[in-house]
């Protein structure tokens, strides 16, 4: 049974786990999903907490809700970067709205939510502050990432690619994939010159953000993986299409 941990599980969880079928447990958190435990495809234990979650509880804290939720924050959109470019409405602030926000860690541990084996995360500016205080599950048990990562400052004061690789490198992931978006300026008569989903829709323009995939590598670190972690990494890399390194994996561990 591989666990998934999804934060930020707006409009549901992503078509791509369908292959594991009933062999997955999906963990989502999204402020704008109604909380509830059911069954989904397959069978399969679907959990979801409607909540904003960081790296400790706090009260009154504002959130920026945008005309697309995907982009709501609580952090400030940077206002004079973001204007320039097409997708200006795409995050524009429709209100504002003071919320709860609770410490994942704490979180997972009174739902009695004891580790992840996958963590996809896209909560717009906060999530190093919960990688980090999510350490303790990603040195032990979790296997990969899937991350939006941005690259120039959307949100004041956000964490950028290089904060975040150079963080989870020192946890022992690596990146292994990065699905660019490049986003065309108000002068640029194409507003996604090339998208996350890798399409090609003509001219070239700045990098914006990427879904980035990092996974631990055993090989390279000699990580003590248990038997079961491995299987679980092939697994998941088989997911990705990375199965150069799920072949080389069970080669290497004679599975």
């Amino acid at each position: 049974m591989i666990t998934v941990l999804d934060l930020g599980s707006l409009h549901g969880f992503s078509s791509i786990w369908d292959s594991l079928q009933e062999n997955i447990e999906l963990v989502g958190v999204d402020p704008f999903e109604p909380e509830g435990v059911r069954l989904g495809k397959y069978g399969r234990k679907e959990i979801v907490f409607n909540c904003l979650v960081g790296d400790k509880d706090e009260d009154n804290v504002v959130f920026n809700i945008a005309e697309n939720g995907h982009a709501s924050s609580l952090l400030e959109v940077n206002e004079k970067l973001v204007s320039r470019f097409h997708q200006y409405s795409y995050g524009r602030i429709i209100k504002k709205e003071n919320v709860e926000v609770k410490e994942i860690k704490k979180l997972l541990e009174e739902r009695e939510v004891k580790k992840f084996d996958f963590l996809k995360i896209d909560i717009e500016g906060s999530e190093l502050k919960v990688l980090k205080n999510l350490e303790e599950i990603l040195r032990e048990d979790c296997l990969g990432i899937e991350i939006e990562c941005f690259f120039q400052e959307y949100h004041l004061g956000r964490p950028l690619f290089s904060d975040i690789e150079t963080y989870l490198r020192s946890l022992g992931y690596y990146v292994f994939d990065i699905a660019l978006e490049k986003w065309g300026r108000i002068n640029n008569p194409i507003p996604y010159p090339i998208d996350h989903h890798g399409n090609q829709n003509g001219g070239n323009a700045q990098v914006m953000w990427g879904n980035c995939l990092f996974f631990k590598d055993p090989i390279n670190d000699h990580d003590s993986l248990t038997s079961e972690q491995i299987e679980k990494l092939i697994s998941l890399t088989k997911i990705f299409n990375q199965y150069d390194f799920s072949n080389e994996l069970k080669t290497y561990f004679n599975l």
